[in-house]
């Protein structure tokens, strides 16, 4: 065996080991995706459960709250107790949101805090409180929402029962 010889397995066994390597490092590449994925999801976890943990163990921010997503408040000092509440969790679904985007949490994840801001937002106080933009929320954050808000209100209004009977019967 020459020296070229020699010089050209070691290049053969040379590459095969990059691409070893390159196989290797994406599979922990996806396994450091996932457990990123995760922690963030358990972290936020995490923090929401603080926040209901308030709640639950706190008889005056229940009182408030329970009034606040039955549109019932009256007391001004209540009103603003329920707003910024309700901006807290607020702030920590633009936490989530901004996970999702970075692919930190799945979107399974994501549609659920989703779904609790389109809630909150469909409280009257709350729904004043984001349109003067009573809390400085990013733009993008608030792109968002308003653009999943504007569907869902759309959605809303199409399934609303009755609504196209009476619409019908009225010109009849």
């Amino acid at each position: 065996m020459t020296l070229a010889d020699l010089g050209s397995l070691g290049e053969f066994v040379g590459s095969i080991a990059v691409v070893v390597t390159l196989i290797l490092l994406l599979l922990e590449l996806r396994t450091n995706t996932k457990t990123l994925e995760s922690n963030a999801s358990s972290e936020l976890a995490g923090q929401m459960a603080a926040w209901h943990g308030r709640a639950a163990n706190n008889t005056d921010i229940l009182r408030v709250f329970d009034l606040g997503i039955s549109n019932s408040l009256v007391d001004p000092i209540d009103v603003a107790r329920f707003k910024w509440f309700a901006a807290e969790y607020l702030l920590l679904c633009q936490s989530a949101y901004f996970r999702h985007q970075r692919g930190q949490l799945t979107d399974e994840t994501w549609e659920s805090y989703l779904a609790a801001v389109l809630g909150f937002l469909d409280v009257e106080v709350m729904i004043d409180s984001w349109e003067k933009n009573e809390v400085a929320y990013s733009q993008s954050y608030r792109d968002y929402i308003n653009q999943a808000l504007s569907s869902n209100r759309a959605r809303h209004k199409l399934s609303v029962p009755g609504q196209i009977n009476s619409q019908n019967t009225a010109g009849a």
